[in-house]
């Protein structure tokens, strides 16, 4: 053999290594095998495995869902029911000025100033975040709503986990979470609705280890403070699958033996809902007692709301329910429509484990039972479907992969392809509403709230109060205004009553005045030249603003 060759390495014998390009992409997409001598095109197939597309399905929606946080960060939060945005706002905004305080100000509806409902959890951290790092409070309120939105999938995991649903499907199902209509939307807005849902599911992912029998001390005292905690943000978020708990508990866990053997587990049980309800109850009672020392508040009391709440037995067998609510708002843009109804029936038809079925069933009574509940408000509030729609996800996530596994599991690319039709599917959606509202543009001068609320701001002091006509009892105008305000709602005889005895909802008289288009305007506007005299109003939009005292 010639000298020269001896000294060459054998190359037929050398080992191909794949490049850095290559192998970044391998530790990526979780691939084996990749040589050095492999195409893009092969990489992708051998990467071609469902798990991996759950992967990049679950990266892709994680980044789109951090994208559209970001792109609509400075929209002011009037996108879509401003009403309730402003209101939690507003209360944010007067715990920055005044400090923490169990009768927190939501100065809407006059003096007094203190008409709670929720205990603000999510209020005072929005406070504390926005004093910390010095950020406007509106994008600070928007950014911990999607913090705590993205957090959701911790418990999410720790749950499907605790049944033994494999890494492909909590994958799916967070991709599916992340990239909803319904989430992308409101996990982004100035809401308690995120922080709520965080510890309600906080909670089912304790109790659901307390139905295992397996449960540790820490898991008694975490599911009682996450149950607490998801009563005091907000009630109606977590009572549904409280009630689904005990119910589970007691007809399907306890056994007679129970009450002889395991009379400990049975009391911890009990201890741990039962006290977290007494103090979820008396938070109810408190801010009851706090609402009815002003004369709009005490037509705001859980008694006084009872009704609203919880709706007709009419509005149960409705089309507005079953129609506007089950298929336009919740299962055509988030569950896949028809094709997630087919996925469903077929996870719980194909099925061969009885743990999954039963799952895919939970799942599903724990997503329909609020609707059933809190009727009136669901219909109302397209909002409000964020308490509960996680489950369906869940269940549809848990159904799609069964389904997967059991017709697609020899054909990868296929396999793949069924999990991004549900994505696409979301993101359609999104594109088609979602997107429009977030995309259309808010400001000074085509917003009416904003317009008068920058005049009333100009030309009052900051411990003046102002009166509001023709907003209802919205905090909208009052937020942007930051004035302590009287926004009479248009309801009962308020807008009357209080022109002619102010004195009952204000013990000093407004400093302006802003009459907007209402039903009485004519009669409001007489009542106010009758106690004020003939003051000169300024137009601003389509409202009038009487000035009825002089900036310092």
């Amino acid at each position: 053999m010639p000298e020269t060759l001896k000294h060459q390495p054998d190359m037929t014998m050398q080992p191909t290594e794949p490049t850095k390009q290559q192998y970044c992409l391998q530790r990526l997409l979780c691939i084996k095998g990749v040589g050095a001598n492999d195409t893009l095109f092969a990489v992708l197939l051998k990467s071609a495995s469902p798990e991996c597309f759950a992967a990049v399905l679950f990266a892709f929606a994680l980044a789109l869902s951090a994208y559209f946080a970001v792109k609509f960060l400075s929209l002011p939060i009037l996108e879509s029911y401003g009403f309730r945005q402003t209101q939690t706002a507003l209360t944010t905004l007067f715990l920055m000025k005044n400090g923490f305080s169990f009768a927190y100000w939501t100065p809407v509806v006059g003096q007094g100033w203190s008409i709670p409902f929720e205990f603000p959890i999510y209020q005072q951290i929005t406070a504390l975040v926005t004093a910390c790092l010095g950020t406007p409070l509106a994008e600070t309120g928007r950014m911990v709503s999607w913090v705590f939105n993205l957090l959701c999938c911790i418990p999410a995991w720790c749950f499907l986990t605790l049944y033994q649903v494999d890494r492909k499907t909590k994958l799916f199902v967070l991709a599916l979470f992340l990239s909803s209509p319904l989430y992308l939307f409101w996990g982004s807005t100035f809401m308690i609705e995120s922080t709520a849902l965080f510890f309600s599911l906080s909670f089912v992912y304790y109790a659901a280890k307390i139905v295992r029998r397996a449960p540790g001390t820490a898991d008694y005292l975490l599911a009682f403070l996450f149950l607490t905690l998801a009563l005091l943000q907000k009630a109606t978020t977590v009572l549904p699958v409280a009630l689904i708990f005990v119910g589970f508990f007691s007809f399907c866990v306890v056994t007679l033996a129970d009450f002889q053997r395991n009379k400990l587990y049975l009391f911890k049980t009990f201890c741990t809902v039962t006290l977290a309800v007494i103090i979820g109850y008396a938070w109810v009672k408190y801010s009851d007692i706090i609402k009815m020392q002003n004369p709009i508040g005490a037509k705001l009391t859980s008694g006084a709301l009872m009704t609203w709440n919880y709706g007709s037995m009419g509005q149960r067998l409705s089309g507005q329910l079953w129609n506007l609510v089950f298929w336009i708002r919740v299962f055509s843009p988030n569950l896949g429509g028809y094709a997630g109804i087919a996925a469903l029936l077929g996870g719980l038809g194909l099925s061969q484990d009885s743990t999954r079925r039963n799952l895919i069933l939970v799942l599903l009574a724990a997503g329909f039972v609020p609707f059933f509940i809190f009727t009136n408000l669901h219909i109302v509030h397209s909002y409000y479907q964020t308490a509960n729609v996680f489950f369906l996800i869940m269940a549809l996530g848990v159904a799609v992969t069964t389904v997967g596994d059991r017709l697609l599991g020899k054909w990868p690319l296929a396999y793949g392809a069924l999990l991004a039709i549900f994505i696409i599917s979301n993101i359609y959606h999104f594109g088609i509403d979602g997107l429009k509202l977030k995309s259309t543009p808010i400001n000074v001068t085509n917003n009416l709230a904003m317009k008068t609320a920058a005049y009333v701001k100009a030309h009052t002091n900051e411990d003046q109060t102002v009166a509001w006509y023709g907003f209802d009892w919205s905090s909208e105008p009052v937020f942007y205004a930051e004035r302590k305000s009287l926004a009479v709602p248009e309801w009962d005889d308020f807008p009357l009553d209080t022109i002619r005895h102010t004195d009952k909802y204000l013990t000093v008289p407004p400093a302006a005045i802003v009459l907007c288009p209402t039903k009485s305007k004519d009669q409001i506007r007489e009542a106010i030249i009758n106690k004020y005299g003939a003051i000169k109003p300024e137009a601003v939009g389509e409202c009038e603003i009487y000035l009825t005292a002089k900036k310092d």
